[in-house]
């Protein structure tokens, strides 16, 4: 029996052993045996923790998408407001990291194996919803941010699923090095459906530099301090 209070632990453990063997081996592939392998565990342990095969993946794919989504909401928030959120939200779900790009090869599995397995179809359409939630209410805040017309903000979190899937898995698939020519397809894609204007995204990098220069000036300079740079 694992020893009292190791559960968590132990079953992200599990958790990264499963995404391990699935991006390599595929989900037909997989094995409790193969997992408890990867995790340096025994069968039985892996075992205690998932009722069966099927469990375990299904329960990776969910806590994957947590991960995912809260790396998301993470990377979008830090950034800087307006268009530095936007290209924060596109870069954020990139193979460009070795995890994320673990986390694509297992995604890609799961849409085979769910035309066999009905469980796993709902725990794909359960976790749309909720990547296409985050999605929406980003854009949302990206849109006021920027002062922005009100947008249809659920049905572009849909489309941009809709492409950012087909682009990302021709990418993860095919090895290319062209990652950055599919993340500024995406980003202006995302640009053109808030309808923010070209000349106003060219401006915004030089907008950001200024914030960030102010911010790091007024650390140091007690006459900038408190001062809301933001609205620069």
């Amino acid at each position: 029996m694992p020893k009292l209070g190791m559960g968590p632990v132990r079953r992200a453990q599990i958790f990264r052993a499963v995404t391990e063997v699935i991006a390599k081996e595929s989900f037909s592939g997989t094995t409790l045996k193969k997992v408890a392998d990867a995790a340096g565990v025994s069968t039985g342990t892996v075992n205690h923790y998932f009722a069966n095969k099927q469990a375990m993946l299904i329960e990776t794919l969910g806590h994957i998408a947590v991960e995912w989504n809260e790396d998301t909401r993470k990377a979008v928030d830090g950034a800087e407001p307006g268009l530095p959120r936007l290209r924060a939200l596109v870069d954020a779900a990139g193979p460009s990291s070795s995890i994320n790009r673990l986390r694509w090869k297992v995604w890609m599995a799961a849409w085979g194996e769910a035309l066999q397995s009905p469980e796993l179809r709902v725990a794909l359409r359960r976790s749309r919803q909720v990547w296409n939630g985050i999605l929406a209410e980003r854009l949302e805040v990206i849109n006021d941010e920027l002062g922005g017309a009100k947008i249809d903000a659920r049905a572009i979190s849909r489309q941009y699923d809709a492409l950012q899937n087909g682009l990302f898995v021709q990418l993860v698939t095919t090895d290319m090095a062209d990652e950055p020519v599919i993340s500024e397809i995406l980003y202006t894609f995302l640009r053109e459906r808030l309808g923010i204007p070209s000349a106003v995204a060219a401006a915004e990098p030089v907008k950001a530099s200024r914030v960030r220069a102010k911010r790091k000036a007024s650390a140091t300079d007690p006459m900038l301090a408190g001062r809301d740079v933001a609205r620069l």
